[in-house]
């Protein structure tokens, strides 16, 4: 996880926002301590409504999270969460701009971290609640971000439900059935000499086929 971090870090803009090095370097630490918590999130509200096969959090997404997460209120509106949002769009799209994994309209991972940071400027800094970068990011993760993070608790969930004795022994005795699924359904967008992935489209369609959309919400 920690390589993720470091190439969302890298891949972001903060560098270039945060120009003191010692305060850059206090809001990297806090990023890191609550980028379990981050990365979760952008996983919950990136698979709302994604780009196509591309994981990311949209403009309608983005409000959502800011409104669980209470960052939306009278001293923050909806036209300070829109600029973050644009503003962390469009300066990314400068290195990234083709690139069709970094959608023009969305939030991909390093984005999303990026973005609260921002939101954490505008909150705090710029209503001279804090002087800096890394007490707005502290505040902002504090107050915010992590507590949200509690509502979807992932790593929870699979060590309660899903790592168990009951799983383990129906996998291994349909490990054959899994096994031709998902060699039927993995081809849609593999390139010759790519290894064998199931889209997301594929994914949708088995779903689909078998009955089990209609179930769902």
């Amino acid at each position: 996880m920690k390589k993720c971090f470091e190439r969302d870090w890298k891949c972001s803009k903060l560098t270039s926002l945060i120009k003191i090095q010692a305060d850059q370097d206090k809001v990297k630490d806090l990023l890191w301590k609550g980028y379990s918590s981050i990365k979760n999130l952008y996983k919950q509200f990136s698979s709302w409504n994604p780009f196509g096969d591309i994981w990311a959090v949209s403009s309608n997404s983005f409000t959502e999270f800011c409104q669980q997460s209470k960052i939306l209120n009278k001293d923050t509106p909806l036209k300070i969460i829109d600029l973050a949002f644009i503003t962390t769009n469009s300066m990314s799209s400068v290195n990234y701009k083709g690139n069709q994994l970094v959608p023009e309209r969305g939030l991909v991972r390093f984005q999303f971290m990026e973005v609260l940071v921002r939101l954490a400027e505008e909150k705090y800094k710029k209503l001279s609640i804090t002087d800096n970068f890394a007490d707005s990011t502290e505040l902002i993760l504090k107050d915010h971000v992590l507590p949200l993070a509690e509502n979807y608790p992932m790593i929870q969930w699979r060590f309660s439900k899903y790592f168990n004795e009951f799983n383990d022994s129906l996998i291994k005795k349909f490990r054959a059935v899994f096994s031709s699924i998902y060699k039927k359904n993995s081809r849609l967008k593999v390139r010759p000499g790519e290894k064998p992935f199931m889209c997301l489209a594929e994914f949708k369609s088995i779903f689909e086929r078998i009955g089990l959309t209609t179930s769902l919400p």
